[in-house]
């Protein structure tokens, strides 16, 4: 009789149930040719126990139908093995066809590593089905008692037809005596063959155990793990939480300090108005210079220092934007900092999700939190690369802004220079009017220039008021959601203690 390949149903059709490979699990529980003939010695399994076997074909031939019955009867008469026949995705008939064609490969002769591949695979397939292994070992049981009572019929009858046959008590008693034997032997071989095929199926079923066990223990180390992590994250969250406060704190602070800038600029507009309006007065009185040379003396004077206060109000204010260009600096750390953590949460919710995965269908309800992590890190990832952005903008606003101051500062000094001179012509202004009124001219339109220059510097400011005042914004929202994402860390806190309970 032909053996069916590994993986080849014991009856007609593919087979079914099966999530591994025949092959790879007798693989699994050693059960190499060695091991194959170190059972059946240990046992007693000989050549003349195959022979015997190999004969009981032709009774499973004839009685086939009546077998077949006899072993599915248990089955199907109570409750608890229907419930395991019904999680079979096979028939009636179905199942007839394999029991079959266990009988037929269990009295077919070949006995090798290849005949007990099936029966590993049979083992899998009922332990699929979540059958006791109890349930089987009775299966094997009732198999042993029905061929007990077809080995009784026939060395009942090879006794009566001795009896028959001989001729004295003596020879008949012998004749009874071998009948009786060879009975006796042929039942061995059946016992010893169906315990060697049990013995595979419960290697089958330790096999499932462990790897049940090992399954299991890996949930709990995977849920251990990822519960060190989301500890750490939250930990983490709560300093971005702090630094965010730090950071909304001395954005406030630029805040403050750019208005106070913004009023000192708009002193020094106030000045360089004066100084405009103090060189036309010098223009309109450059006729009289020679009567009003004394005054017009004093008046450079105070245009002089009226300059130097510009200057001077130039300087601080050139400091303070030097202030906020380090803070912008600091800010942008600070932005690197955040963007590091999210690239972090992001790392850690792939891992989860991947432990998750590994842990089959229990980890589903993290996998869902763990991508809701992800999602809040990518979200605050968006909201920093924004503050990026913002920084950069006041970084080349304030570049501009200390550019002008300079220019600024230039135009004071010639205004300086000029008002010096003017003071210089005003001792020959008997002699030489002229001169001095186009000195005044000069001064005039050092003024204007400087005027342009201030105006420029307030409306540069108000730009880097705005920037702070949308930073300490966006810091903010990164705050709320540096508060989100606690929640959830919280959150899957309580999905991993449910799942190391599990």
């Amino acid at each position: 009789m032909r053996v069916p390949e590994p993986g080849e149903s014991v009856a007609a059709g593919e087979s079914i149930g099966m999530d591994y490979d025949a092959v790879d699990l007798t693989t699994e529980i050693g059960l190499t040719d060695e091991n194959v003939r170190w059972r059946q010695e240990f046992v007693g399994f000989t050549d003349e126990d195959a022979s015997r076997l190999e004969g009981l074909n032709d009774v499973v031939t004839d009685r086939r139908e009546d077998l077949v019955d006899a072993f599915l009867g248990p089955l199907l008469a109570y409750d608890r093995t229907q419930e395991v026949l019904e999680r079979s995705p096979r028939d009636q008939r179905a199942l007839r066809q394999i029991v079959e064609g266990y009988l037929e490969t269990l009295t077919g002769g070949t006995y090798d590593r290849r005949y007990y591949t099936h029966r590993a695979r049979i083992g899998r397939l009922h332990d699929r089905l979540e059958m006791p292994l109890y349930y089987f070992g009775g299966m094997f049981a009732n198999l042993a008692i029905l061929f007990l009572e077809e080995l009784q019929a026939a060395t009942n009858e090879r006794a009566r037809a001795a009896l028959a046959d001989a001729d004295d008590p003596a020879a008949a008693t012998a004749a009874v005596e071998d009948a009786i034997d060879d009975g006796f032997d042929d039942l061995a071989a059946v016992i010893r063959g169906t315990n060697l095929d049990m013995q595979v199926v419960n290697d089958t079923y330790l096999h499932s155990y462990s790897q049940d066990s090992e399954a299991l223990e890996n949930k709990r180390r995977i849920a251990a793990s990822v519960n060190d992590s989301v500890d750490d994250l939250r930990e983490t969250s709560s300093d971005v939480a702090e630094t965010a406060t730090d950071i909304q704190e001395l954005a406030n602070e630029q805040a403050d300090a750019m208005a106070e800038t913004a009023g000192e600029v708009s002193n020094v507009s106030a000045t360089v108005e004066e100084i405009a309006s103090t060189a036309e007065e010098v223009n309109a009185t450059t006729e009289e210079a020679a009567d009003a040379a004394g005054r017009a003396t004093t008046t450079a004077g105070e245009a002089i220092e009226e300059m130097e206060t510009v200057e001077t109000t130039a300087d601080e204010v050139t400091a303070t934007v030097d202030e906020l260009e380090e803070s912008v600096r600091q800010i942008d750390e600070i932005v690197a900092v955040i963007n590091d953590i999210a690239d972090q949460t992001n790392l850690l919710a792939l891992n989860a999700s991947i432990e998750a995965a590994t842990a089959g269908e229990a980890g589903d309800g993290f996998a869902v939190v763990a991508d809701e992590v992800k999602s809040l890190a990518e979200e605050s990832q968006t909201e920093a690369k924004s503050i990026e952005r913002m920084v950069t903008a006041i970084q080349k606003h304030t570049n501009s802004t200390v550019d002008h101051l300079e220019a600024a500062n230039e135009a004071v000094s010639r205004g300086v220079d000029n008002v010096t001179e003017t003071v210089d012509r005003l001792e020959e202004i008997e002699t030489t009017v002229d001169e001095a009124t186009a000195g005044t001219r000069e001064v005039a339109t050092a003024t204007d220039d400087l005027a342009a220059s201030t105006e420029e510097v307030a409306s540069m400011t108000d730009d880097v008021l705005e920037g702070a005042t949308k930073i300490a914004e966006e810091i903010e929202t990164i705050g709320s959601a540096t508060d989100r994402q606690t929640r959830e860390l919280d959150a899957i806190g309580e999905h991993l203690e449910r799942l190391r309970e599990s």
